[in-house]
């Protein structure tokens, strides 16, 4: 006889057997598991693309130009110079406005644009850097040199700059920071000089006793022309006016060429003693100064080519140590008032154009590689020797 399960059980064990047919056929939803976030699973918007490789001949700005003007005011492009340029009458607020740190490198050369706000600079890291003078940025740090190199110059116009290292002439747009050309000279550069209407480049140094014309459009060579004392020529430089091109060279001996014809018109081997480190002619063309290693500086009439005795200065950039003597560069301002020599002794030296008057003197922590003035006559450019790079106004 058979005993009757109540309801109630009944209705349970159906429960229960229908659960494990379920379970059986594995069709119970599954409960997702969080994963860990994972490099691979992160939003896009997270993950921070690599920069990529920049070819070597492409030019990077800086962003972050080194600068020891810490703690200034935003930088901006509104001119922070003031609003005359420098002559006779304030050269004795002369004053540094701002310092560059640019290289650990000594520093050989500088250039002042003719008709922007920016300066370039070249030394021995064989790099040239162009730097915005309104605030101290860097806009382009070029492609190196293979060798050090003292010239450097933009051209009349500012579209060119050209800067020479070991044998090698480097033409650069600088407002793009490209190379235009690389040109090969014979001599290992010390000096290069644009002509007036911008079509040639005048380049001597070591290692070469002539004077290499540089053809700017053709981008070579095209002439070498030799003195009569067949020495290395150390300085070259064209009259504004276009007539002249006086060079000078390791003896002292200034040879005057006709500019069109490259004749000889005028030698000098009896005034200037040591080896000549820059020729500058005034804006007018009626000056042409020299600076040597022995720390002179000697005048001449271009009218005549005749030396002016009572504006010849002796030892004004000298020092006990040997090291620390010796004129390294010079500059006119544009206004013809007042001409600027610099040295090894670390002195700038102001002198008035007309009477040779000493009118001021600054004085550096470090010997003085070149100087270079801006083309409004507002900003005088300083490089020294422990690779910082000096803008100085009147403001």
């Amino acid at each position: 006889m058979h005993r009757r399960i109540p309801v109630r059980y009944s209705i349970f064990l159906v429960l229960v057997v229908i659960n494990l047919a379920v379970l059986a056929c594995g069709t119970a939803p599954e409960t997702a598991t969080p994963m860990p976030a994972t490099k691979e699973t992160r939003p896009a918007e997270e993950i921070q693309p690599a920069e990529e490789p920049q070819p070597t001949q492409e030019i990077q700005p800086t962003e972050e130009p080194r600068s020891t003007d810490e703690g200034s005011e935003e930088a901006t492009n509104e001119p922070e110079q003031s609003t005359q340029g420098i002559t006779a009458e304030n050269v004795g607020n002369l004053h540094e406005i701002r310092k560059i740190d640019v290289s650990h490198r000594e520093l050989l050369a500088v250039a002042l644009s003719p008709t922007a706000p920016q300066g370039a600079t070249f030394g021995r890291d064989l790099y040239v850097r162009i730097w915005n003078t309104n605030n101290g940025n860097m806009i382009y740090q070029m492609e190196p040199h293979a060798a050090e190199g003292w010239g450097l110059a933009y051209s009349p116009d500012g579209t060119k700059l050209a800067s020479g290292g070991g044998h090698e002439v480097i033409l650069w747009d600088p407002a793009t920071g490209k190379k235009i050309k690389s040109i090969t000279v014979s001599a290992y550069v010390y000096r290069l000089n644009w002509s007036p209407d911008g079509r040639r480049l005048a380049v001597v140094g070591k290692d070469s006793s002539k004077i290499d014309l540089v053809d700017v459009e053709l981008g070579s060579v095209q002439t070498r022309i030799s003195t009569s004392a067949g020495n290395e020529l150390w300085a070259a430089v064209y009259s504004p006016d276009g007539s002249w091109m006086a060079v000078g060279d390791v003896d002292g001996n200034i040879t005057i060429l006709d500019a069109a014809s490259a004749e000889i018109a005028s030698e000098d081997s009896a005034t200037a003693q040591g080896s000549i480190w820059d020729l500058e002619f005034s804006p007018d063309s009626k000056l042409l100064v020299g600076c040597n290693g022995g720390g002179d500086l000697y005048f001449w009439d271009t009218a005549s080519w005749a030396a002016i005795p009572e504006l010849i200065k002796r030892d004004v950039h000298t020092d006990p140590n040997p090291e620390l003597s010796g004129c390294k560069d010079g500059v006119f301002s544009k206004n013809g008032a007042v001409y600027f020599s610099a040295g090894a002794d670390k002195v700038l030296n102001i002198w008035d154009a007309t009477n040779g008057r000493l009118l001021h003197s600054l004085s550096f922590e470090h010997p003085i590689g070149a100087i270079s003035i801006a083309g409004d006559d507002r900003l005088l450019g300083v490089v020294l020797s422990d690779g910082s790079f000096h803008i100085l106004g009147t403001d």
